[in-house]
């Protein structure tokens, strides 16, 4: 091949790249115009019925905006759902992966990516490292992080009746102790 062959070829990718784009946008606007739709008619469901079909629509809004989550985000929500768990670099690639998240735009290896969000979200101290027999290191929701989040958990399960006065009330008397310990 000459150079103007592959000339011609970045040229008509270049196209097809600019028409999907394009195309793109479109059903972007589609995808929420029928989100939109999908919830509202939901409510024309039989109640029996709204739960399951929830379920579908949520696990199908959550696949398809999850590359719109940065790294950080996507690797938050995973720890979010299982706080208890130890996960490798390559635990959370699987993860993120079965979660559908996009590391075509991605210079570095994703491990890499990964490996460096995990550390500076230890540096936070959001989580925690721990190595196994073997030096292979995992990474936790550190223990600071658990404890208010189960907290947190208790105060709003027992404060779902409760007015807003009431919840604030609480509140306060609750962050007036935890400034105590």
């Amino acid at each position: 091949m000459t150079a103007s062959h592959y000339e011609e070829i970045i040229g008509s990718s270049l196209q097809r790249f600019r028409d999907l784009y394009g195309q793109r946008e479109e059903i972007d606007v589609e995808l929420v115009k029928l989100r939109q739709f999908l919830y509202a008619t939901l409510n024309m469901v039989p109640d029996e019925a709204q739960e399951k079909w929830r379920r579908e629509i949520d696990a199908a809004v959550e696949k398809a905006t999850a590359n719109a989550a940065s790294l950080a985000d996507s690797i938050r929500k995973i720890f979010a759902d299982k706080p208890m768990y130890i996960f490798t670099v390559y635990g959370i690639r699987e993860a993120l992966t079965d979660a559908g998240f996009d590391f075509s735009s991605y210079k570095s290896n994703p491990l890499s990516s990964i490996s460096t969000t995990l550390r500076r979200m230890v540096e936070t101290g959001e989580l925690e490292s721990k190595e196994d027999s073997n030096g292979v290191s995992g990474f936790i929701v550190s223990e600071n992080r658990r404890t208010k989040n189960a907290a947190l958990e208790r105060f709003e399960q027992a404060h779902k009746a409760k007015t807003a006065g009431e919840q604030l009330r609480d509140l306060k008397a609750i962050t007036e102790r935890h400034k105590q310990k």
